[in-house]
């Protein structure tokens, strides 16, 4: 008797050939999500791994489509694959919304910049304009037209928006500025019209006068708007005595000052040549707005005939910047003593690392500053000092005028002295109790309004004449070395300069805020963020689509 083995029906096949299928198809897509989050993990490495996870899933999902072709035409054709198709349409109509409107935003942006419109988010204000560069939008009296002179290089394509994203923030405040850019390749005859050499600058006319701002920063178009309005062009000179502090950047013994040199250029003064007493021994306040006298070294004070100078001149209505220190030869007495100050010979130390910027207790930092006219808005904007002395303001109120310290030690500071050490050299500190007590004043300014000025007249009508001195403590702040360290000295020189010359309207800080305010993360992390907000957070509300989708079939 014979057996026949019993045959498997058609149906459990045909179920058993489905599961496989629906396996290797699930397996498939985790191989190919699981090669997504390696590749976009490792920095796109197709490594080993990398391939083997790719072909696993590629093999699986053919696996799937051959054992189970009718299943793709369901997940084709079916009413899930309908539903997902009409969220595809639902999204991209959505997304197509969003950008129809950032298309007409910009549009109404570029012809009516506004501050409702434009509006800036930063912590800091980073994109906002400074006070003075409002003030000096607001002041125009006429019409100004901007012309951007930029080239089609992908750099200088950069730069023209930059530039245009500036330019409408100062449209914000007047509608009497109006911005052309101008291709200096096309509109040679314009280019040579202004006299320019290069691209990547704009010019500023008001249809009689034009100035070029040669940069596109916020501080260059601000000195070009306020150059273009001035009437008068003010001057600055340097006394040409023996000097430590040397502006001109030709001395090989004296510091290099040459970046506040060229401070000046930029504050729009005209620097003339240095001042010799000897050619000329009276300094006239209509030839010189500002005189500057840099410190004289140790052994060479100033001569009689250039304090007499200044105090002449001062008398008059003259301003100026006497730049001390202690280790340069002292200031003028008499003509500190007439303005209720003096010089204490010592050197200003601390001990509190918060009020230092280096490993010497005579590296000072300032962060915040006595209110004035030169520090306003100045707070937080750090300046750093080599060695700096103090300057006494007398106790005493002298009539008539107005003394006001503008740079202060930090109250923990002390007063040393210098002391020679055992072999004669001066190089020792010793701390005197008797001293400036804490703060201390680095700089002060003193004014004092001018009633007659005798054969001397001002050359602004609109303003009272009036005498105004500066004095700084401290050489070093204005040397390139501590300038390059802290842009804020040079903020400082400007600012001092400015309010000597009775420009206050300059006074503004130029810096902003660009304390960083970012998660330090590694390569990898960053990575794993960006494909897991672009790839796996779809992926998976498309793996919860499919799971639906199976349950309900």
């Amino acid at each position: 008797m014979s057996s026949n083995p019993q045959s498997v029906p058609a149906s459990d096949l045909s179920s058993n050939r489905a599961l496989i299928a629906n396996a290797a198809g699930w397996f498939g897509l985790i191989m190919l999500i699981g090669y997504l989050l390696y590749w976009g993990v490792t920095g796109n490495n197709f490594d080993l791994p990398a391939k083997v996870l790719l072909i696993l899933g590629l093999l699986a999902i053919g696996t799937f489509g051959l054992m189970n072709p009718q299943g793709i035409i369901d997940i084709v054709s079916g009413q899930g694959t309908r539903t997902i198709l009409s969220t595809v349409l639902l999204l991209a109509l959505g997304f197509g919304i969003i950008v129809a409107i950032n298309i007409i935003y910009g549009e109404v942006v570029k012809r009516q910049p506004s501050p409702i419109l434009r509006t800036d988010l930063t912590e800091g204000q980073q994109n906002s304009l400074s006070p003075q560069s409002i003030r000096a939008v607001q002041e125009l009296t006429g019409t100004v037209t901007a012309y951007g002179f930029f080239g089609t290089t992908g750099d200088e394509i950069s730069q023209q928006r930059d530039a245009e994203n500036l330019l409408k923030e100062y449209q914000k405040y007047s509608n009497k500025l109006k911005v052309e850019f101008v291709n200096p390749d096309v509109a040679l005859a314009q280019a040579n019209r202004y006299g320019l050499t290069r691209y990547d600058v704009v010019v500023f006319d008001n249809g009689v006068r034009h100035e070029t701002a040669d940069s596109t920063s916020e501080e260059n178009f601000t000195g070009a708007l306020l150059r273009l309005r001035s009437s008068t062009q003010k001057t600055v000179a340097i006394l040409n005595v023996p000097s430590v502090l040397d502006f001109s950047g030709s001395s090989q013994q004296a510091l290099a000052a040459t970046l506040a040199r060229r401070g000046l250029d930029t504050e729009n003064y005209t620097v003339l040549p240095t001042y010799n007493l000897v050619v000329s021994p009276t300094i006239s306040v209509t030839d010189v707005d500002v005189m500057i006298v840099p410190p004289s070294p140790e052994n060479q004070p100033l001569p009689d005939n250039a304090v007499r100078a200044l105090m002449d001149y001062l008398d008059h209505g003259g301003h100026v910047l006497l730049i001390g220190d202690p280790l340069a030869a002292p200031l003028p007495a008499a003509l500190l003593q007439k303005y209720g100050l003096s010089e204490a010979r010592g050197i200003i130390v601390d001990q509190d690392r918060n009020s230092l910027w280096g490993n010497s207790p005579t590296q000072l930092l300032a962060l915040t500053y006595p209110s004035s006219t030169i520090t306003r808005d100045m707070n937080n904007v750090p300046t750093i000092y080599g060695a700096a002395e103090p300057i006494v303001v007398a106790t005493t109120t002298i009539t008539g005028f107005t003394t006001t310290p503008y740079i202060q030690s930090s109250s923990t500071a002390q007063y040393a002295v210098i002391k020679a050490d055992a072999s004669g050299n001066q190089s020792q500190l010793a701390l005197d109790p008797n001293g400036p007590q804490a703060p201390m004043n680095i700089a002060v300014a003193v004014e004092q309004t001018v009633e007659d000025t005798g054969n001397f007249t001002s050359t602004e009508t609109t303003k009272p004449q009036v005498t105004r001195l500066a004095v700084i403590g401290d050489y070093d702040m204005l040397s390139d070395q501590l300038i390059s360290q802290a842009p804020g000295n040079l903020d400082m020189f400007n600012n001092t300069v400015n309010w000597l010359s009775q420009s206050e309207e300059r006074i503004s800080v130029r810096p902003k805020d660009t304390t960083p305010r970012q998660l330090t993360m590694t390569e990898q992390q960053q990575s794993l963020i960006a494909w897991s907000t672009i790839v796996f957070l779809p992926v998976l509300v498309l793996l919860g689509g499919g799971l639906v989708w199976w349950r309900r079939r």
